[in-house]
């Protein structure tokens, strides 16, 4: 019944049932097991797409065995057909021959003013390409790392630098560069690293590598041992402290009873009460967080802001008491000549002054200023150089640095009486950390910008003078 099964598939598969039966009688199985090769005419009955590598019956026959008569068996033409289908074909990507050259990388060194030559291949991980230049520069033991950015060889002296800071950059490098092996094939394609002229200046100064004398000022050097994260530390701990010094104030404004806790209520030196502006209790909050010496919850801090709530300074002058007349200060004439000479004790009677030469009261002495010096209300202005303030000058700063956050220290300035940037030459890095309350890194910043302000305006004036 099998047998007759295989015949009824048609002509064409006569060959397969021919070779069925040929394959069976050689076998070592007994006559009555024939394999089952159902599966197999299943198989060829089903519709099926063709492969370059299977014939046209699917079953394996080579061309030239048209007869049927091929040694293999049902199971052997199975196991082919699996071992053809397994086969993947192979990716045109990785035969491509320009993954197969390497990269040749130039990069800068700290040590000295030329660049070393890298190798990679293009299957290196960026991360150790990335390891390798940070070396090679001499930047691997510092926090704050470089910007990297690249050109290639074959790039026009005005085309732009590219940036070099992720994977993707990287891969965007290697298509560049195979892409530059296509269009020149016999030329050497190479790519050059940059790093900015600050960042190399710095790193040669910590390495004590000295730069060689070119035009134009050195750029200012940078913190490489400070990655940013300690600044970010202590700006968040100020703030905090700011925000609670600002709830503390206005708890204690709004406890009047007159005014209600919907007015920041303040009463100042004349017993009114005055209701705080934003500028007013936010300064307050800010000097009080600072620690500002006199500073409390009672009492503002001293400045403009809070004039009305401080009693004015006292007159010098007020305080100062007259100039007692000596008792052998000559008489002043009456019609401003100047005065006689003392009379000696033997003076004849003709010698003695007319009544109406001597004055009836006497008058109290003005001294008299020596020729040639000038009051201060005197003084010509336009000789003196004028600096600009210290409330223009911090906000100027915070506008170019938002990072320093200087603005906050205007009113310890006011109520410090420090209204010019002159003012603060005098005093010393300890001394702003501990009146106030400045870091470190802000009170050296503040300094430097002062000190390079006034010798701009005093430049400027001994100019405009000469």
């Amino acid at each position: 019944m099998h047998r007759t099964h295989v015949f009824l598939m048609g002509n064409k598969k006569s060959a397969s049932a021919h070779r069925l039966q040929k394959t069976g009688s050689q076998s070592s199985l007994p006559i009555n097991q024939v394999p089952d090769t159902s599966s197999i005419c299943s198989q060829d009955m089903a519709p099926h797409s063709e492969t370059p590598d299977l014939d046209k019956d699917g079953l394996g026959i080579t061309p030239g065995d048209t007869d049927g008569t091929s040694a293999h068996s049902p199971v052997d033409t199975l196991k082919r057909k699996s071992i053809r289908l397994s086969v993947k074909p192979v990716s045109c990507k990785e035969n491509s021959p320009e993954l197969d050259k390497n990269v040749i990388l130039l990069v800068p060194q700290a040590a000295n003013e030329g660049s070393k030559h890298l190798v990679f291949s293009q299957w290196t991980p960026f991360s150790e390409v990335l390891d390798e230049i940070y070396s090679t520069i001499g930047c691997q033991n510092f926090a704050c790392k470089p910007m990297l950015s690249y050109k290639l060889s074959t790039s026009a002296q005005k085309d732009d630098a590219i940036n070099l800071g992720t994977l993707a950059d990287w891969d965007g490098c290697l298509e560049q560069v195979n892409s530059a092996w296509k269009k020149k094939k016999d030329s050497v394609v190479s790519v050059k690293i940059l790093v900015s002229e600050q960042y190399m200046s710095t790193l040669r100064a910590m390495h004590g590598k000295k730069k060689p004398p070119g035009k134009g000022k050195n750029p200012p050097l940078l913190d490489l041992d400070n990655d940013g994260s300690s600044a970010d530390d202590e700006d968040s701990a100020a703030i905090e402290k700011e925000n609670k010094s600002l709830m503390e104030l206005e708890k204690s404004l709004k406890l009047c009873q007159r005014c209600g806790p919907s007015k920041y209520c303040k009463i100042n030196r004349a017993g009114q009460h005055v209701n705080l502006t934003f500028n007013q209790h936010r300064g307050w909050a800010l000097t009080l967080g600072h620690e500002m010496h006199g500073v409390t919850l009672k009492t503002p801090p001293k400045g403009d802001l809070f004039s009305e709530f401080h009693a004015p300074q006292s007159d010098k002058t007020s305080s100062t008491s007259a100039t007692q007349m000596p008792l052998n200060s000559p008489y002043m004439s009456m019609y401003g000549w100047p005065p006689m000479p003392p009379m000696p004790p033997m003076m004849p009677p003709w010698m003695v002054p007319p009544v109406y030469q001597a004055p009836a009261t006497p008058v109290t002495p003005t001294m008299g200023e020596k020729r040639g010096e000038l009051s201060p209300s005197e003084l010509d202005h336009d000789t003196r150089p004028t600096y600009p303030t210290i409330v223009d000058f911090l906000t100027k700063l915070d506008a170019s640095f938002p990072k320093h956050k200087l603005s906050v220290y205007i009113p310890q300035s006011e109520a410090m009486d420090f209204y010019n940037i002159d003012e603060l030459r005098s005093l010393s890095e300890e001394q702003l950390m501990k009146d106030f309350g400045m870091s470190l890194g802000n009170s050296c910043f503040l300094l430097s910008e002062v000190a390079q302000a006034v010798r701009q305006v005093e430049r400027k004036k001994r100019t405009r003078v000469e």
